[in-house]
């Protein structure tokens, strides 16, 4: 029980929190008015149209790092309390669930009010989850295993 709550907990958790039911808030108009009124507080005398861009700048961030984030927390879960540092299971493991419930939660956005669901937006959520999967390569491989093809003939 103390392995499922240190290690799969978390990523259960974050995928409750990023899931478009209980994330409703920011699709509304009322996030949207904040995030205008900041960035118009930070960018006085930026023009409606560059915070408009703004705003989707900041939105799609916010998927890639949610996702980045999911990506990692379910690698954590996969390794558990291995003392191998890296497997390509977990990492394969991990880039599937997280590809599958953004595909799940752009799906789901179809059918709430206020919400659209968006390809553009499962792609943003890929390039997190392969980001973070990529630091977690690049920080954890065995240091003599070759990064590409092109290593492995030289």
């Amino acid at each position: 029980m103390r392995h499922f709550l240190k290690y799969w907990l978390p990523p259960l958790l974050w995928m409750i929190a990023i899931f478009p039911l209980t994330s409703r808030f920011t699709g509304s108009s009322r996030f949207y008015r904040i995030c205008i009124s900041t960035l118009h507080w930070i960018f006085p005398k930026a023009s409606f149209e560059t915070l408009g861009i703004l705003y989707v700048i900041l939105r799609k961030s916010f998927h890639f790092m949610e996702y980045a984030f999911l990506a990692y927390l379910l690698y954590r879960a996969f390794r558990g309390v291995s003392k191998v540092q890296w497997r390509v299971q977990w990492m394969m493991l991990s880039f599937m669930i997280s590809f599958v419930f953004a595909l799940l939660d752009e799906c789901v956005q179809i059918f709430i009010r206020d919400r659209t669901g968006s390809f553009l937006d499962v792609l943003v959520d890929t390039a997190g989850v392969l980001s973070a999967l990529r630091v977690i390569f690049l920080t954890h491989r065995n240091p003599t295993m070759p990064v590409t093809e092109f290593d492995r003939k030289t």
